[in-house]
Parts: C-alpha cells; sequence; structure tokens
C-alpha cells in the first residue's frame, strides 16, 4: 500500500515524467498546463478527465458526449458487420469462380467454408 500526499506532491513540483505523476497531476489539478501534458502522454489519464467533465458537466454537456460516445461505438458497429458482409461476398465470388471450373463442391465448402446449399444457389 501506498500514501502519496497531494500538498507534499504540489510543493516538490515534480512534473509529469512517470505515470504516477500524471495521475498526480490529474488529481492535484493545480497546474491546467501540467494536467494537459499529462493528458497528451497518458491516454487513460486522458478518458479519466473526459469522464470527469462529463460527470461534472451540465445536462447538455453529458448529452453531448453520451451522443459523441454513441457514434464512435456506432460507428466501430458498422466497420465490424461491414467487413463481415465483404467477406462474405469474396468468399461467394470465389466460389462461383471455383464451381465454373468444374471443381468439388466438397473443396469448395473446405476452401471457402460456406454451406453445400449457398453454394448450390450459385
Amino acid at each position: 500500500m501506498h500514501f502519496i500526499q497531494i500538498p507534499k506532491f504540489e510543493k516538490e513540483k515534480r512534473g509529469v515524467e512517470t505515470k504516477l505523476d500524471q495521475w498526480m497531476q490529474f488529481i492535484s489539478q493545480t497546474n491546467q498546463k501540467e494536467v494537459e501534458l499529462a493528458m497528451e502522454r497518458n491516454k487513460e489519464v486522458k478518458e479519466a478527465n473526459e469522464e470527469y467533465e462529463y460527470l461534472t458537466g451540465d445536462e447538455e454537456e453529458r448529452r453531448i458526449a453520451f451522443l459523441r460516445d454513441k457514434a464512435i461505438r456506432d460507428e466501430a458497429s458498422l466497420r465490424a458487420s461491414g467487413q463481415a458482409e465483404g467477406r462474405k461476398e469474396k468468399q461467394l465470388e470465389i466460389a462461383k469462380k471455383m464451381k465454373n471450373k468444374k471443381i468439388p463442391v466438397e473443396e469448395i465448402i473446405e476452401i471457402t467454408e460456406l454451406t453445400k446449399e449457398e453454394i448450390e444457389k450459385l
């Protein structure tokens, strides 16, 4: 267990070289330039600051932060589903070419991981 004294930390003026220093700057909030520097160097401190601003902000700021987070999640979800969709289309395209070259259906299934029904529809 470690005990950290904020007043002692503030007197030492240590900067933001270590992760502990970065977190201490964030917690103490005594030097805004150092806090900003800590956020630049440490992604977790930046996320904590964003969460802090969200929790302490007014209703409109919370709504904007929620919508921003939702947009980020939605975009990631769309990207993931689009990739899966593109992969499926590519598998079907390859299976069609293989079928045209008279490759046995069992081999097409093994290579493309498509079902027999999907291949027969081509």
